[in-house]
């Protein structure tokens, strides 16, 4: 069992926009959304998405999530998968 962590910044000046392209590209799929409490900074913040064993078809859930938030982080996408022991 594989879990996939997601985990990007973003200007919180953009972060309506960017939760409402996650929410439209994550459909119905049960991709939970977090974000840091220590933020960067007050002009940006730290989101993670968190995929479980639970999201059929992850891989293409996360290109998609990918592609609609792609005009909202500042850098790059760190994945990060993990297996249940």
């Amino acid at each position: 069992m594989t879990e996939l962590y997601v985990y990007y910044t973003l200007r919180a000046d953009q972060a309506d926009a960017a939760r409402a392209a996650f929410e439209t590209a994550r459909g119905d799929a049960p991709v939970r959304l977090l974000q840091r409490l220590d933020a960067s900074g007050p002009a940006l913040l730290t989101w993670m998405e968190t995929y479980g064993e639970n999201v059929a078809d992850g891989a293409a859930v996360e290109r998609r999530i990918a592609q609609a938030l792609a005009p909202f982080v500042q850098g790059l996408r760190q994945c990060e998968p993990f297996k249940a022991i």
